[in-house]
């Protein structure tokens, strides 16, 4: 009973002396418990200054004292019950930094304690105790309300690219804050080992929440460029799709007429946010299963395979997160290919459908050059492809990749207006020939030779376009290969 006689007759009354509300909070806010590490000291100063003698003598065999837990008994039973009646307003509080800087503070004090214990068990129980009395499920949902709203307050901004830039491999602002976010999960004055499971699944949250957004952006982009519904075959796509909840955030940040360019962004974010998951993969599963050095050879060897399995579990998730930010990536990919494209063909058609009207019952002479339009249906693509956001986000072979997608629209579209021309012209010239029947000495001239000559002159500027631009695998292709060939029937008339 020494103990427990020392801690009611001198410990707890310095105590409750000690820890009055107007020196906790040293000054500042109600409950901000500026001053709680200072007195803290003074708790340590005290068992040196006043009962350094008594600890002296516990730790004497000679005097027999062994059994005296003076700091389990005395000092931590004494905190707890002075923490528990006096400082409700700090381990109760509403504010986030207050809880995790007493929390930690607090922790610390006891492993000091342990240290001085004859029995570190004991102070152990009391500390676990002490702890319990902070409200740590209150913690994380003030944590997990600060930084949802930092994500959404950065993927609702109006501009969404506010200037091109690298910042850490990431070009848009809400991929940056997402990352900033994640990592005050694990920083050591947000994270707390009895709630990291919390933190982690806020981690997974705030991951989700970007994907969603990024893929709403998606939808809205898809509506403004008006491309092909495919969200049968688009796990991304159908996702979204099949949510009855609007993502204003997303409307608002992607609904403002971006240009293809911000597709890109998306992609080489999606991709740089995969590799920095994997990479933390690791550091995450040490704070949220730390190493416990005092434990036997036979635990430790039982924790580091339950470690290895909740790795592996961490993991398994972070794949599944990357699975769906490269599908996003994917699917943005494939809608500039169809931008570009949709682009690209537009201009193809309106100019393939010029060159029947210039010769067809015309003294002009047959062509020898290629004509105009075909600069100008590879503008968007040279606008694109030569631009800053593609020559330092997308590599070489993507970007060759992407040609050739658009270049086979384009060659498709070549084919199908080509034919549908020349059928007109022929079946045109087809009626004049039986007309001129039984006409003396009277020669008519094939116009569709000479726009078979232009075709044929277009489509071979086009293929070289396509090699100029970085995708000379184009002109080697089958499609590319069987109109020349069809255009080539009157290159020695020429």
């Amino acid at each position: 009973q020494a103990g427990k006689v020392f801690k009611d007759r001198v410990v707890k009354p310095y105590f409750k002396q000690l820890f009055t509300q107007g020196r906790v909070d040293a000054g500042g806010a109600r409950g901000a418990a500026q001053g709680l590490g200072a007195l803290y000291l003074e708790v340590l100063g005290f068992l040196d200054a006043r009962c350094g003698p008594l600890l002296d003598a516990i730790r004497n065999p000679q005097e027999g004292l062994g059994q005296v837990d003076f700091a389990g008994a005395a000092v931590c039973d004494g905190l707890y019950e002075v923490i528990s009646e006096q400082l409700s307003h700090v381990y109760s509080s509403g504010m986030a930094d207050t809880l995790h800087e007493s929390y930690s503070k607090t922790q610390a004090l006891f492993t000091v304690l342990a240290e001085l214990s004859s029995e570190p068990e004991r102070v152990r129980g009391s500390a676990a105790r002490t702890l319990e009395l902070w409200n740590l499920s209150v913690y994380t949902q003030l944590r997990a309300h600060e930084l949802l709203e930092r994500l959404e307050g950065a993927l609702g901004k109006e501009t969404l690219i506010e200037s091109f830039s690298l910042e850490n491999g990431l070009v848009l602002g809400g991929s940056r804050e997402l990352v900033s976010c994640l990592a005050t999960c694990w920083d050591d004055r947000v994270f707390l080992e009895p709630v990291g499971p919390r933190l982690f699944k806020l981690a997974l949250e705030l991951l989700q929440r970007y994907v969603r957004w990024a893929a709403a952006g998606l939808d809205c982009l898809d509506g403004q460029l008006g491309l092909a519904d495919d969200s049968g075959s688009d796990p991304s796509k159908a996702d979204s799709k099949g949510s009855s909840m609007r993502d204003e955030l997303a409307e608002k940040a992607w609904g403002a007429g971006l240009p293809l360019e911000a597709l890109l962004f998306l992609i080489a974010d999606c991709s740089r946010l995969c590799a920095i998951l994997k990479d933390k993969s690791s550091s995450w599963v040490t704070k949220l299963f730390p190493a416990d050095s005092s434990s036997s050879e036979a635990d430790a060897a039982h924790a580091a395979t339950d470690r290895a399995g909740k790795d592996a579990v961490i993991r398994s998730v972070h794949q599944l997160v990357c699975a769906r930010l490269e599908e996003l990536g994917a699917r943005a990919k494939k809608m500039v290919e169809q931008g570009l494209a949709s682009e690209c063909v537009q201009v193809l058609q309106s100019g393939l459908e010029s060159v029947a009207p210039m010769y067809r019952m015309t003294s002009k002479p047959a062509p020898t050059t290629a004509s105009a339009y075909v600069l100008s249906v590879v503008q968007p693509l040279t606008r694109f492809t030569e631009g800053p956001p593609a020559q330092q986000l997308v590599s070489a072979a993507v970007r060759a990749e992407l040609l050739e997608s658009v270049f086979e629209a384009c060659l498709a579209t070549f084919a199908e207006i080509s034919n549908k021309e020349l059928q007109k012209v022929i079946s045109s010239e087809n009626a004049l020939k039986r007309l001129n029947r039984g006409a003396a000495n009277r020669k008519l001239e094939s116009s569709s030779d000479k726009i078979r000559t232009q075709f044929r002159l277009d489509l071979a500027e086009l293929g070289a376009s396509a090699a100029s631009l970085g995708a000379p695998e184009v002109q080697s292709t089958s499609q590319f290969a069987s109109l020349a060939e069809e255009f080539a029937a009157v290159s020695s008339e020429d």
